[in-house]
């Protein structure tokens, strides 16, 4: 796979995505901050594995799941970890749909995402190379962490 063109499909999925959901037009951004965060880890399988990590602080994550809910309070404050994982499954289901076109073929799966939250909330995969992606806007701001298993030296 061409990681530059996945990478720009998970981009353009995630612009995409939260500009049909809750009408929110982020621009590219380059900082985090150290606030408690909420972090989705969806698993990619197929001809090339890796993961994708959707990351933002919890402010944000309440911001945008009211959005996603029309505006409203969401009724259990436990709902907020659903409606990321949602979000994050629709636009990583979209960009995997992306890639599987654009390579003609099934080259991308994903699997059920995992849920993380924690104060000073790091992850790291060594065995990948990654490529990470900042977006914010007024709501706050995102970070998609993209990575793929790298090559094998023969």
């Amino acid at each position: 796979m061409q990681q530059e063109a996945v990478i720009n499909l998970f981009k353009s999925s995630f612009l995409e995505i939260s500009e049909e959901l809750v009408e929110a037009e982020f621009q590219e951004a380059h900082n985090l901050d150290d606030k408690t965060r909420i972090a989705i880890i969806i698993g990619i399988t197929g001809k090339k594995k890796g993961r994708i990590i959707l990351e933002t602080d919890m402010l944000t994550a309440q911001k945008f799941t009211e959005a996603m809910n029309c505006g409203d309070p969401l009724d259990d404050p436990k709902e907020l970890y659903l409606y990321m994982a949602e979000f994050a499954n629709m636009f990583c289901g979209r960009a995997t749909t992306y890639i599987n076109d654009l390579f003609q073929g099934r080259e991308a799966w994903l699997a059920p995402p995992a849920i993380y939250s924690g104060k000073n909330l790091k992850m790291d995969t060594p065995s990948l190379n990654s490529e990470v992606l900042y977006f914010k806007h007024e709501i706050g701001i995102f970070t998609i962490d993209i990575g793929f298993e790298k090559e094998k030296k023969e």
